[in-house]
């Protein structure tokens, strides 16, 4: 890591809070005995948006607390009960570092909970030197009252921030192995790649279903798509560490560009498709055949978009390895 970023990911440890994985922070105080109160249906937009424009200021080197902060914080990363304005100069005292921070929010890591005055979201994000697609991922607590100021910043535990950090070391690595034998054509070390047992599943859209295709080798993906045999020749080497961009063949994608990111909470698209083809009596998946679809996407942590060749590539860590678990060459296809 050079000497720019290596200063750059110190500061943003305390301006910024990053902090990232599955560890266990401590807690807000909630109300006893009953369960959070689900969140208004306008709420995760209207946060989503406080956030954003938060962040695109941080980006941009400028901050209006009286926009963002309550007059009062709570807390404030390790400070309690301090005035926005304090809060404000801790920021500011951040854009002193040399270069410009590009600073976003991954929406679809975004969760909100209902309290009672307020809400409570928990997100991750990415912070990057200007000109360096290096970037480190961080994972924050926020609380806003009713009127969507914040009243508490917090950052996840940082020993969370390195297990994430390394997730996304190793998924680059697997996925540059990928990347590069399917730009040539040429399979060789990607083979490895696929679980033995796991396997992977192929994505495709043939007609006007998508179709989920199960193997254990590599080499089916040419027989399904001949057309990759020959090599994708504009697939993308080096992807950024940025939130996915939105998608809808309407628009076609928000960003254009080649990201990695964390796989979306959640996610079922393969096992959800199989129900739909059982439900539009265009296939007949047993119960066990989509449940171990289940299975696999229980395992997938990190994807890779090239949104110019519309094809994703999905990766998960079984047994200290990383692995390729998914190819999807549907979802972007937009086709009748």
């Amino acid at each position: 890591m050079n000497a720019r970023l290596s200063g750059f990911l110190a500061l943003a440890v305390l301006v910024y809070g990053w902090g990232c994985g599955s560890g266990t922070p401590s807690q807000p105080a909630a109300p006893a005995a009953s369960a959070p109160a689900p969140q208004q249906p306008d709420s995760r937009q209207q946060i989503t948006a406080v956030l954003q424009a938060y962040y695109q200021d941080l980006s941009n080197e400028q901050i209006d607390v009286a926009r963002y902060f309550a007059p009062v914080l709570t807390r404030f990363f390790s400070s309690e009960n301090l005035p926005r304005e304090k809060a404000g100069e801790s920021l500011r005292n951040g854009f002193a570092a040399p270069g410009r921070r590009i600073v976003t929010l991954d929406p679809a890591s975004l969760t909100v909970t209902e309290i009672p005055g307020g809400f409570v979201a928990e997100f991750s994000g990415y912070a990057r030197p200007e000109g360096d697609e290096t970037a480190a991922l961080f994972r924050n607590r926020v609380t806003f009252d009713a009127g969507f100021l914040i009243t508490a910043y917090e950052t996840l535990d940082n020993s969370r921030q390195a297990g994430e950090s390394e997730a996304l070391g190793s998924a680059r690595r697997a996925a540059a192995i990928v990347l590069g034998e399917f730009r040539t054509g040429t399979l060789n070390r990607s083979l490895s790649l696929v679980h033995p047992e796991q396997g992977f599943c192929f994505l495709t859209h043939p007609g006007v279903m998508d179709i989920p295709n199960f193997y254990t080798n590599l080499r089916e993906v040419f027989k399904t798509a001949p057309w990759m045999s020959s090599g994708i020749r504009t697939l993308c080497q080096t992807p950024a560490a940025e939130p996915l961009p939105d998608f809808d063949c309407d628009n076609g994608f928000a960003r254009s560009g080649c990201f990695i990111a964390p796989c979306p909470v959640g996610f079922h698209r393969i096992s959800t498709l199989m129900q739909d083809l059982n439900q539009a009596d265009m296939s007949s998946y047993s119960a066990p055949e989509i449940e171990k679809a289940r299975q696999l996407e229980a395992l997938i942590s990190m994807v890779v978009l090239d949104t110019e060749n519309e094809i994703a590539f999905y990766f998960g860590e079984i047994g200290g390895a990383w692995y390729l678990l998914l190819i999807d060459k549907a979802s972007y296809d937009c086709s009748a």
